[in-house]
């Protein structure tokens, strides 16, 4: 498990070299979307629940995606992302960021070029 500092975190995704703090990407455990909070924006993410739920919730709790892919499931998917969120009975995540003295659990910061890449798809299309 790795712990980092809240300061640490925000500099990683300052790090990812994005236009702004809606491109920021971090990567669901679950099913490895990424996603930030333009994207969580686009498919139907509540404007007032963004914040608490980006690294926390995977994007495809607002589109209906389902469950996580198998490991066996080649068929694309029609949207992004899964149902998965932090909350639930199994720790998955590999990242807990600390604010506090309490650790939060997180998804894991995207690359740089995972983070560019999605926000030049959403800003193209």
């Amino acid at each position: 498990m790795r712990k980092i500092a809240l300061e640490e975190f925000h500099a990683e995704l300052k790090g990812q070299g994005v236009s702004s703090p809606e491109h920021a990407a971090v990567k669901c455990p679950a099913c490895g979307t990424v996603q930030s909070k333009a994207l969580l924006r686009k498919q139907g993410c509540p404007e007032d629940s963004i914040e608490g739920q980006i690294g926390f919730s995977c994007v495809g709790r607002w589109n209906d995606a389902g469950p996580p892919p198998r490991k066996d499931d080649a068929a694309p998917r029609r949207v992004p992302g899964c149902n998965w969120t932090l909350g639930g009975l199994f720790s998955i995540h590999d990242l807990e960021v600390q604010k506090d003295g309490v650790s939060h659990p997180m998804f894991e910061v995207a690359s740089p070029e995972e983070a560019r890449k999605l926000e030049s798809s959403l800003v193209s299309g």
